[in-house]
């Protein structure tokens, strides 16, 4: 936290939504799951794991 991040506001690219949003309602009605984690939370949770794994995921496997 505490880094600017560079942006850059375009127009909407050829077959973006126009709208969209996500709802856990149905994760609770249909999985008995509800979430924990405010959206604030799970940003941080995510830049915190980009951070410390700049290459992304690898595999251990050989």
């Amino acid at each position: 936290m505490g880094r600017p991040i560079p942006y850059e506001l375009t127009g909407r690219r050829a077959g973006d939504l126009p709208a969209f949003w996500a709802d856990s309602n149905s994760a609770l009605a249909d999985l008995n799951w509800s979430t924990t984690k405010t959206v604030d939370q799970m940003c941080e949770d995510h830049w915190r794991w980009q951070k410390n794994n700049s290459q992304g995921f690898i595999s251990h496997r050989e």
